[in-house]
């Protein structure tokens, strides 16, 4: 028991010391998927309402389905599609790209497993690196929330919008 009590308070010295790296990595990596799937959708010329559905997903369903609301984009069901693709593709290739790109750091790979995979990524994870998976979790509730708030400032929502292109499904 000492043991893992011992590994608890490691781990949240460990997270205290890279708050700040959390906090930046999280809005960093919040803000680029928004904005690159509204953007990657105009170049693909997606119907607007499409690429507005599909903006938050890279975050749980539950926190997509009010977003895409709040981004005009009514369509639940290509929403939540579109967070479960992301999580299925990201939970089976994110650990296999950043072995491949030779990231090894335990705090890095949990962020940007999160970050890109939400909660397939992070249940992907945790059998397989136990000790990238506090960060994973921080990282997987810090960017629904960063998502949810920052889709929620007037000038970031109508920013997205417009990226997304105006028009209807």
């Amino acid at each position: 028991m000492f043991f893992f009590a011992s590994v608890g308070v490691r781990k949240r010295k460990l997270i205290k010391h890279h708050a700040a790296e959390i906090f930046t990595a999280v809005i960093s990596g919040a803000l680029f998927s928004l904005y690159s799937t509204a953007l990657v959708g105009r170049l693909l010329a997606l119907n607007p309402s499409l690429t507005r559905a599909i903006i938050p997903r890279c975050v749980t369903v539950a926190l997509a389905l009010p977003i895409a609301n709040l981004l005009e984009g009514s369509n639940a069901s290509l929403t939540a599609a579109a967070v479960v693709l992301t999580g299925l593709i990201g939970a089976n290739f994110t650990q296999t790209c950043m072995d491949r790109f030779g990231f090894r750091d335990p705090i890095s790979r949990g962020m940007a497993t999160a970050c890109s995979a939400h909660g397939l990524g992070t249940a992907a994870l945790s059998g397989k690196e136990p000790e990238a998976l506090p960060f994973c979790a921080i990282a997987y509730a810090l960017t629904g929330i960063c998502s949810s708030v920052l889709c929620a400032v007037p000038v970031v929502r109508e920013s997205l919008i417009a990226l997304a292109g105006t028009g209807a499904l």
